[in-house]
């Protein structure tokens, strides 16, 4: 038996198996349907465990599927899979590093998909020249895998470190790619055309879900690699957020709010300070919120991580 035929009996999903097209179908798991035809997933060859609905749009990978019906992230739906397969040799999907690539969202009529010249694989199988920023940096091999961060050498994208931005569930519906071949434009963000969904906040894949917020405490940074130098900084005592820039949306207000304390380490500059200042009258009324000056020109990762807790805790 295929490890995705496996997988799909122990999530307690029924399908039927066509055999011919390698596809089996059934009743779609990602919306309220009724019709065993819709849905399909992939059973044995290269693309074992992709799947598709022709309803609701929804697709991905196998361990897309899983994060759905578990409830959980990615490095857990992996960590399931692994104990399913058990060491024992079995025919079908294959999980190679990049297996996260294949994760895509869609609903309705919203779809994202990572875009595909984007690399994933250990930090140390990286070209040099990624790796030597990455390393710069300070990112670690446990913090590309947790996050699922690639780099990119062709395409839009080229020249960049790619961090996915995942909703609770682990699903991507963006990203951020920061320039390590000296662009003048550091940041890229998803163009209109990729249907991203801005609204996801970099950092909640890895919120806490026991209900719990309200007694937390998280660090909302503007780009994703300053929020990985305070996740390397702080061990754990609180979360990370990033903005994607300085543009506030109303909806990351309302998720940042239901922490007990917020605490806003935008730049010093002028767009950081607005962000802030947005943020901050829009948390006033819900939580705790505290602005953090690192100083005009300073990153996080430019600081000892010691010092930068340091400097987080006494905000608290």
């Amino acid at each position: 038996m295929s490890l995705t035929k496996r997988a799909l009996q122990k999530l307690g999903l029924e399908v039927v198996d066509k055999g011919a097209d390698r596809r089996c179908y059934g009743i779609c798991p990602f919306h309220q349907d009724r019709h065993p035809t819709n849905w399909f997933i992939r059973l044995r060859g290269e693309r074992a465990g992709q799947h598709h609905c022709f309803a609701c749009k929804a697709k991905g990978g196998l361990l897309d599927l899983i994060a759905h019906r578990r409830g959980c992230s990615l490095k857990g739906a992996r960590e399931w899979l692994d104990q399913l397969r058990g060491g024992e040799e079995v025919e079908g999907v294959r999980l190679p590093e990049d297996e996260i690539r294949l994760v895509v969202s869609g609903v309705g009529t919203r779809a994202f998909q990572l875009p595909r010249e984007v690399r994933f694989g250990s930090l140390g199988s990286w070209t040099q020249t990624a790796r030597r920023y990455a390393e710069r940096r300070h990112l670690t091999e446990a913090q590309v895998a947790d996050w699922g961060i690639g780099y990119a050498t062709s395409g839009r994208l080229a020249g960049r470190i790619v961090i996915p931005v995942r909703d609770r569930d682990g699903v991507a519906w963006s990203y951020m790619a920061r320039t390590f071949a000296d662009h003048q434009a550091r940041y890229y963000y998803p163009a209109e055309r990729e249907r991203a969904d801005l609204d996801v906040v970099f950092g909640e894949q890895w919120w806490p879900r026991d209900g719990t917020l309200r007694r937390e405490t998280v660090v909302v940074a503007e780009g994703a690699l300053n929020a990985l130098a305070v996740e390397r900084a702080v061990g754990g005592w609180a979360s990370v957020a990033a903005l994607g820039g300085s543009d506030v949306r109303p909806i990351h207000v309302g998720k940042l709010a239901a922490f007990g304390t917020v605490l806003v380490m935008t730049d010093d500059d002028r767009a950081g300070e607005g962000a802030a200042e947005e943020l901050m009258v829009g948390l006033a009324r819900h939580t705790r919120v505290v602005r953090v000056s690192l100083g005009a020109g300073m990153d996080a990762d430019d600081m000892d991580p010691a010092e930068l807790e340091v400097r987080l805790c006494r905000s608290t």
